[in-house]
């Protein structure tokens, strides 16, 4: 198991950060069709009014999915290729037909991510950050939903049962998080249960990729339909590697919409 799968499933959700990862089982068959082994992850929109939310969830996002085995376009050069061509708001971005992202990237799926919570609450007695997102991988010949995802992560203490130290802890917190960075170490550390290919820290986990040793190792493919009910491992994008569509999108400016 790779060490950010202990990190997220150990350390994460059991100590410093509580976690969750709540969501019905779902069919991987659409996902081992399709195959994917590069992902271009699109501006998340968000409900949250702090702007910092969607760029902190944006860049935690790349690591994960790259530990995952997949090649993910840089973040940067994709913002730029939508802004060259007038697109900046995260809306209008999500609504570029997925077709479309696979001519101008050549991306084999988009990752779509939508921020839910990104702020600190406040009780009576604590004051925690929280980062709630949900994503789901759409394959960018056909918009099949390949995998969706949703986590949740905050930095919630328990009570120690004394009013005035729980009092006195909680503005230190209060503090500490208004002080700080929290929301983006947080957003980090979601990510990581997010995209996990751990089922037992993401319930409905990601699928290891290509580029990863454990490819078609993952234990959730033991309840999947035996071979020749129409699931196919391999793909034909084998012999077209991702790395190479990342300069042509560079180059292609002409109209994403």
């Amino acid at each position: 198991m790779k060490l950010a799968s202990l990190i997220a499933g150990t350390i994460l959700c059991t100590g410093l950060f509580g976690c969750a990862a709540q969501q019905p089982n779902m069919d991987y068959s659409a996902f081992m069709e399709s195959n994917p082994h590069s992902i271009v992850v699109l501006m998340p929109t968000s409900v949250s009014t702090d702007i910092n939310a969607a760029p902190a969830v944006l860049a935690s996002a790349v690591l994960p999915l790259a530990e995952a085995g997949y090649y993910v376009f840089p973040v940067t050069m994709v913002n730029d290729t939508f802004r060259y061509n007038g697109l900046t708001e995260a809306e209008e971005i999500r609504n570029v037909p997925v077709r479309r992202l696979k001519e101008v990237f050549g991306a084999d799926a988009v990752m779509y991510l939508t921020v839910n919570d990104y702020q600190t609450h406040y009780t009576v007695l604590d004051s925690y950050t929280q980062v709630s997102v949900n994503a789901v991988l759409r394959d960018t010949s056909n918009g099949r939903v390949l995998w969706e995802g949703t986590a949740t992560t905050n930095n919630k203490s328990g009570g120690t049962g004394n009013i005035l130290g729980d009092l006195v802890a909680g503005l230190v917190k209060k503090i500490v998080n208004e002080a700080t960075s929290q929301g983006f170490e947080i957003a980090k550390s979601n990510s990581y249960t997010l995209f996990s290919t751990d089922e037992n820290v993401q319930r409905n986990p990601l699928l290891n990729g290509p580029y990863s040793k454990e490819y078609r190792k993952d234990d959730i493919l033991d309840d999947l339909p035996p071979a020749g009910t129409g699931i196919v491992p391999g793909s034909s994008n084998e012999n077209s590697p991702a790395e190479n569509t990342a300069v042509s999108a560079t180059e292609n400016t002409s109209a994403v919409r």
